[in-house]
């Protein structure tokens, strides 16, 4: 079962998911400011980056070892070279890369963890569907995954750091805007 630790820097998070086992790890939208900090976590716990993962597009100033892949990346036009895979392996468990080529948006998902980036925020159903009325909902790729997945955000939103697939669909359904104020505290 992979771990995670979360950054924050201003509104902005980052990750480092990794298999204690085999001790392999990803940093997930990386931010400049915080290379030391990743390359000393990495170190204090033994990890060797194998990825760095950005759900937006690459960032620069972010050295930090491992192989880089981004949202920029799976946008059609960037598809004509060698082929973006759709899963990578940490260990004993699988990165999978989701996708939304309409878009170009990216989420990476591993054992119940997704991570969304700015694609997705924590109570950020809600707002979506107010703002696309004829949006179906239901369709939503990240909706498509199972209700005990985890969220982590590309940024703080509200408060909330962390969401689940189950609390957005509730959030989402609630017909009582004074549910979602109180559930924000």
């Amino acid at each position: 079962m992979a771990r995670v630790k979360q950054w924050r820097i201003n509104q902005q998070l980052s990750y480092l998911l990794f298999d204690p086992i085999s001790r392999r790890g990803a940093v997930i939208d990386p931010q400049p400011a915080l290379v030391s900090c990743y390359l000393q976590t990495l170190e204090q716990l033994g990890v060797g980056n194998a990825y760095l993962l950005f759900t937006g597009a690459v960032a620069s100033g972010v050295n930090v070892p491992g192989q880089v892949l981004g949202a920029d990346m799976f946008s059609a036009g960037a598809l004509s070279g060698p082929v973006a895979p759709d899963a990578l392996a940490l260990g004993e468990s699988r990165i999978r890369i989701i996708v939304d080529p309409a878009t170009a948006r990216v989420a990476y998902a591993c054992d119940g963890l997704v991570f969304t980036g700015l694609w997705w925020l924590a109570g950020g159903l809600r707002p979506f569907v107010a703002s696309e009325p004829e949006a179906d909902v239901d369709k939503l790729p990240l909706l498509q995954l199972p209700d005990d997945y985890v969220i982590y955000p590309g940024r703080v939103s509200r408060g909330l750091c962390i969401s689940s697939v189950a609390q957005e669909k509730a959030l989402c359904c609630d017909p009582l805007p004074a549910a979602v104020g109180a559930h924000y505290g």
